[in-house]
């Protein structure tokens, strides 16, 4: 069985349903002055000093930020002003995609109880996150978990259409007698915006010092139905696994935020598909 047909079609279906999505969805802000009062539109320019909306009321104003005390964001599909969350930046697991945190806003994630992650976003276009595994500590032949350093830089080629990521996952694994043992470098396309997008992404492997020229390919997407509700999907595959793995699932988006995944991951290899019989379940909670 060719591997890459695992998910594809689920994945190419949301990269249609994301790329038509384009011309629908727009980004939404309710904005609390410090003088009590409120407003809400469209975000037409946003920089360090300044806030242009679109109101339905008033046309266009400028809302400078040192008046503003608090700014919450959304997202108008077809009609409706759904929550924003902050798992732009992933798909299920990995950070291989075009968007990033927030500057000032970050998330922890955990999933299945044992691996737990953080990610902070340092300017709007940067974040940098950390994570560790705890299975390891039931092992009584390591002394170690596997941890981890992943700093990502993106680059908004056509903001909410085209953006690229750069980045990478340092991990220091249980049986490592160096720091970073196992580090991946990769790339990622993001086509689509926020909450309803498709991602490509390249990466290489440097496993103890030593370089495979041979990449791992990645596809994963994302697909909001409803503001409490979206599909992910993504898939690894290439030489460097010595097979494929893939997963897909539903997210629950709750009103602080917060979300749950609930995934299906399976592995092929030599024409062998296992796929896990309870699904994986992660939480992400901003903070």
């Amino acid at each position: 069985m060719n591997r890459t047909r695992l998910l594809l079609p689920g994945l190419f279906l949301i990269l249609s349903l994301a790329l038509h999505a384009q011309e629908k969805e727009k980004r939404i802000a309710r904005v609390l002055l410090k003088d009590g009062s409120e407003l809400v539109g469209e975000v037409i320019l946003e920089n360090n000093v300044q806030l242009v909306l679109e109101t339905r009321s008033l046309g266009k104003v400028n809302v400078l930020h040192e008046e503003v005390s608090l700014i919450a964001y959304g997202s108008a599909f077809e009609g409706r002003i759904w929550r924003e969350t902050l798992d732009d930046m992933r798909n299920i697991v990995g950070p291989g995609t075009g968007y990033n945190l927030p500057k000032g806003q970050g998330y922890y994630q955990n999933t299945m109880l044992f691996i737990n992650q953080f990610y902070y976003g340092i300017t709007d276009h940067f974040s940098l996150g950390a994570g560790v595994e705890l299975f390891t500590l039931f092992d009584p032949f390591n002394e170690f978990p596997a941890v981890g350093i992943f700093p990502k830089y993106t680059i908004p080629i056509e903001e909410g259409k085209v953006n690229v990521g750069l980045g990478a996952l340092l991990l220091s694994t249980p049986d490592t007698r160096t720091a970073f043992d196992l580090n991946v470098f990769y790339g990622a396309l993001t086509l689509g915006p926020r909450g309803r997008n498709f991602s490509f992404g390249l990466g290489y492997v440097l496993n103890e010092g030593r370089f495979n020229p041979s990449p791992v390919f990645s596809i994963g997407g994302q697909y909001r139905v409803s503001p409490r509700m979206a599909f992910i999907g993504e898939s690894w595959f290439g030489r460097p696994m010595e097979g494929g793995a893939f997963s897909a699932g539903i997210r629950l988006i709750g009103k602080r935020r917060a979300t749950w995944d609930f995934t299906l991951v399976g592995v092929a290899n030599n024409g062998f598909v296992e796929v896990s019989p309870l699904p994986l379940v992660g939480l992400t909670a901003p903070f």
